[in-house]
């Protein structure tokens, strides 16, 4: 079985030690199949869209896991567009036979972001909000749908009063080991009910 992974820094593993500590990895160790990272720092939903043919669709695979979006709202200040490439993305998917598994986006915490290496004039707590209207919209979306799988990868990563719990980021918004194991358990939990027989 082959599954392909695609995102951005997150699925990348931006901030790990070793490329086999991202939850693709720990996934095919895991369950016994061949993972296919396709994680790129900071790309959008845009971009992932335009790799899909040649990433994607022009090999064999049996499913596809889709995490990102976060970007498109740090550079815009918009989450609309991230939801319209998503719904473009699950119909192609749908379109070439392709089981798409979509995660939701995770939290962020703006008081651990390093500034000088992100925008220092950027609202980061407006960008939090606006994060979780996507991963509200996406929820409600994919509700009772059969084309996509949708995957909490949201929740694990929230504490009781609904804010990140800071000590599973590297940075405030890319996941450590902890988190990417995390991570592993929720999406490949979901593949195994899904896919294996």
């Amino acid at each position: 079985m082959k599954i392909i992974f695609m995102g951005d820094s997150i699925t990348e593993g931006t901030g790990l030690k070793e490329s086999t500590s991202r939850f693709s990895d720990l996934i095919a160790k895991d369950l016994g199949i061949e993972s296919i990272n396709r994680g790129l720092g900071g790309d959008t939903t845009n971009g992932m869209m335009i790799r899909l043919f040649p990433e994607v669709f022009t090999q064999e695979r049996d499913a596809l896991v889709f995490l990102g979006g976060v970007n498109d709202i740090n550079l815009t200040g918009l989450y609309r567009p991230a939801c319209a490439n998503v719904v473009s993305t699950i119909r192609i998917a749908r379109d070439q036979g392709v089981p798409m598994f979509l995660c939701l986006p995770l939290p962020l915490e703006p008081r651990d972001m390093p500034r000088r290496d992100w925008d220092t004039d950027r609202d980061y707590n407006r960008t939090r909000y606006l994060v979780e209207k996507y991963a509200h919209f996406l929820t409600h979306f994919c509700e009772g749908r059969k084309d996509v799988t949708l995957i909490d990868t949201r929740s694990p990563f929230l504490d009781e009063r609904g804010n990140a719990r800071r000590e599973l980021f590297v940075d405030g918004i890319h996941p450590n080991e902890e988190g990417h194991r995390i991570l592993a358990n929720v999406i490949g939990e979901a593949l195994k009910n899904a896919l294996q027989p």
